[in-house]
Protein backbone atom coordinates (compact mmCIF):
# COMPACT_ATOMS: atom_id res chain seq x y z
CA UNK A 1 0.00 0.00 0.00
CA UNK A 2 1.25 3.48 -0.80
CA UNK A 3 1.59 5.94 2.08
CA UNK A 4 0.19 8.87 0.10
CA UNK A 5 -2.56 10.87 1.76
CA UNK A 6 -5.42 9.60 -0.41
CA UNK A 7 -4.26 5.99 -0.79
CA UNK A 8 -6.97 3.39 -0.30
CA UNK A 9 -8.31 0.14 -1.69
CA UNK A 10 -11.32 -2.12 -1.23
CA UNK A 11 -10.95 -5.60 0.22
CA UNK A 12 -13.81 -7.98 -0.61
CA UNK A 13 -14.35 -11.06 1.55
CA UNK A 14 -17.01 -13.67 0.65
CA UNK A 15 -18.37 -16.01 3.31
CA UNK A 16 -21.43 -18.09 4.20
CA UNK A 17 -21.03 -17.36 7.92
CA UNK A 18 -20.66 -14.16 9.91
CA UNK A 19 -17.03 -13.09 10.38
CA UNK A 20 -15.11 -11.07 12.93
CA UNK A 21 -12.18 -8.85 11.96
CA UNK A 22 -9.21 -8.09 14.20
CA UNK A 23 -6.34 -5.80 13.17
CA UNK A 24 -2.89 -6.02 14.79
CA UNK A 25 0.61 -4.89 13.83
CA UNK A 26 3.70 -7.07 13.58
CA UNK A 27 6.18 -6.39 16.35
CA UNK A 28 4.32 -7.02 19.59
CA UNK A 29 2.49 -4.74 21.99
CA UNK A 30 4.93 -1.84 21.68
CA UNK A 31 4.14 -1.26 17.98
CA UNK A 32 0.34 -1.27 18.35
CA UNK A 33 0.60 2.48 19.04
CA UNK A 34 1.54 3.01 15.35
CA UNK A 35 -2.04 2.60 14.11
CA UNK A 36 -1.54 3.82 10.54
CA UNK A 37 -4.21 1.70 8.85
CA UNK A 38 -7.90 2.61 8.89
CA UNK A 39 -10.45 -0.09 8.08
CA UNK A 40 -13.91 1.21 7.25
CA UNK A 41 -17.12 -0.46 8.35
CA UNK A 42 -17.96 -3.33 5.99
CA UNK A 43 -20.62 -3.01 3.34
CA UNK A 44 -22.63 -6.25 3.25
CA UNK A 45 -24.02 -7.63 0.00
CA UNK A 46 -25.93 -10.91 0.31
CA UNK A 47 -26.13 -12.90 -2.89
CA UNK A 48 -28.76 -15.44 -4.02
CA UNK A 49 -26.51 -18.32 -2.90
CA UNK A 50 -26.62 -17.14 0.74
CA UNK A 51 -23.03 -16.00 0.46
CA UNK A 52 -22.33 -12.61 1.97
CA UNK A 53 -19.72 -10.33 0.45
CA UNK A 54 -18.14 -7.89 2.90
CA UNK A 55 -16.43 -4.92 1.27
CA UNK A 56 -13.91 -3.15 3.52
CA UNK A 57 -12.38 0.18 2.51
CA UNK A 58 -8.71 0.21 3.62
CA UNK A 59 -6.97 3.59 3.88
CA UNK A 60 -4.38 5.55 5.81
CA UNK A 61 -5.40 6.88 9.22
CA UNK A 62 -6.11 10.60 8.74
CA UNK A 63 -3.40 12.93 10.12
CA UNK A 64 -1.06 10.02 10.94
CA UNK A 65 2.35 11.64 11.58
CA UNK A 66 4.39 9.03 13.46
CA UNK A 67 6.43 8.08 10.37
CA UNK A 68 6.49 4.37 11.19
CA UNK A 69 4.36 1.87 9.27
CA UNK A 70 4.63 -1.63 10.76
CA UNK A 71 3.21 -4.57 8.83
CA UNK A 72 -0.55 -4.79 9.45
CA UNK A 73 -2.14 -8.19 10.10
CA UNK A 74 -5.87 -8.64 9.48
CA UNK A 75 -7.42 -11.72 11.10
CA UNK A 76 -10.80 -12.76 9.63
CA UNK A 77 -12.42 -15.33 11.94
CA UNK A 78 -15.48 -17.39 11.04
CA UNK A 79 -17.95 -16.89 13.92
CA UNK A 80 -19.42 -20.39 13.60
CA UNK A 81 -16.44 -22.74 13.29
CA UNK A 82 -13.53 -20.48 14.32
CA UNK A 83 -11.56 -20.90 11.09
CA UNK A 84 -9.27 -17.98 10.41
CA UNK A 85 -7.86 -16.31 7.32
CA UNK A 86 -5.02 -13.82 7.60
CA UNK A 87 -4.06 -10.95 5.30
CA UNK A 88 -0.86 -8.91 5.60
CA UNK A 89 -0.68 -5.28 4.47
CA UNK A 90 2.66 -3.55 3.98
CA UNK A 91 3.67 -0.16 2.68
CA UNK A 92 4.99 -0.08 -0.88
CA UNK A 93 8.29 1.71 -0.46
CA UNK A 94 11.82 0.44 -0.01
CA UNK A 95 14.83 1.80 1.78
CA UNK A 96 16.45 4.55 -0.29
CA UNK A 97 19.92 3.89 -1.60
CA UNK A 98 22.49 6.51 -0.54
CA UNK A 99 25.46 6.42 -2.89
CA UNK A 100 26.80 9.96 -3.12
CA UNK A 101 30.20 9.88 -1.44
CA UNK A 102 31.06 13.06 -3.39
CA UNK A 103 28.89 15.09 -1.02
CA UNK A 104 30.99 14.17 2.02
CA UNK A 105 33.94 16.45 2.71
CA UNK A 106 36.93 15.47 4.82
CA UNK A 107 39.63 17.99 5.73
CA UNK A 108 43.13 16.81 6.51
CA UNK A 109 46.43 18.65 6.36
CA UNK A 110 50.01 17.76 7.16
CA UNK A 111 49.69 19.65 10.47
CA UNK A 112 46.47 17.85 11.38
CA UNK A 113 47.30 14.57 13.11
CA UNK A 114 43.65 13.68 13.80
CA UNK A 115 42.01 11.28 11.38
CA UNK A 116 38.82 13.03 10.28
CA UNK A 117 35.40 11.50 10.73
CA UNK A 118 31.86 12.61 10.06
CA UNK A 119 28.54 11.37 11.41
CA UNK A 120 25.47 11.39 9.19
CA UNK A 121 22.13 11.22 11.01
CA UNK A 122 18.51 11.55 10.01
CA UNK A 123 15.29 9.69 9.40
CA UNK A 124 14.04 8.05 6.27
CA UNK A 125 10.91 5.96 5.73
CA UNK A 126 11.92 2.37 5.22
CA UNK A 127 15.43 2.81 6.66
CA UNK A 128 18.66 3.40 4.78
CA UNK A 129 21.32 1.49 2.90
CA UNK A 130 24.65 3.12 2.06
CA UNK A 131 26.61 1.64 -0.84
CA UNK A 132 29.65 2.38 -2.97
CA UNK A 133 31.80 3.58 -0.07
CA UNK A 134 35.45 3.82 -1.17
CA UNK A 135 37.74 1.35 0.59
CA UNK A 136 39.62 4.24 2.23
CA UNK A 137 36.51 5.23 4.22
CA UNK A 138 35.17 3.04 7.00
CA UNK A 139 31.46 3.01 7.70
CA UNK A 140 30.05 2.24 11.14
CA UNK A 141 26.32 2.04 11.77
CA UNK A 142 25.86 3.74 15.15
CA UNK A 143 22.06 3.74 15.00
CA UNK A 144 20.45 2.62 18.26
CA UNK A 145 16.77 2.29 17.45
CA UNK A 146 16.26 -1.40 18.09
CA UNK A 147 16.53 -1.28 21.88
CA UNK A 148 14.20 1.68 22.46
CA UNK A 149 10.73 1.49 20.87
CA UNK A 150 10.25 5.25 21.30
CA UNK A 151 12.94 5.85 18.66
CA UNK A 152 11.65 5.42 15.13
CA UNK A 153 13.11 2.48 13.21
CA UNK A 154 13.37 4.98 10.35
CA UNK A 155 16.12 6.87 12.21
CA UNK A 156 19.70 6.33 11.10
CA UNK A 157 23.17 7.37 12.19
CA UNK A 158 26.39 6.41 10.41
CA UNK A 159 29.96 7.32 11.32
CA UNK A 160 32.33 7.63 8.36
CA UNK A 161 36.05 7.78 8.97
CA UNK A 162 39.07 8.17 6.73
CA UNK A 163 41.00 4.89 6.78
CA UNK A 164 43.94 5.28 4.43
CA UNK A 165 46.27 2.26 4.45
CA UNK A 166 49.05 0.98 2.21
CA UNK A 167 46.58 -1.56 0.74
CA UNK A 168 44.00 1.02 -0.35
CA UNK A 169 46.24 4.03 -0.98
CA UNK A 170 46.17 3.47 -4.73
CA UNK A 171 42.40 4.13 -4.86
CA UNK A 172 42.67 7.38 -2.85
CA UNK A 173 42.13 10.45 -5.09
CA UNK A 174 45.42 12.11 -6.05
CA UNK A 175 43.80 15.39 -7.10
CA UNK A 176 41.11 17.16 -5.16
CA UNK A 177 38.53 19.40 -6.79
CA UNK A 178 39.14 23.11 -6.39
CA UNK A 179 37.01 24.97 -3.86
CA UNK A 180 34.03 26.87 -5.22
CA UNK A 181 33.48 30.25 -3.60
Amino acid sequence: MSVNENSHFDLIVSTQSPIKLQKTYQGGLEVQQYDWLLIGEPINNTTKSSTTKYTYNISLTPNYTKGYYPRAILHFTNSIDGRENVIFIETSFQAPLLTSSESMTFSITEENTQIPEITITGTCLGGTIITDIPEWITLENVTDNNSDPSISTNAFSYKLKLALTEENESSFPKELPSAIN
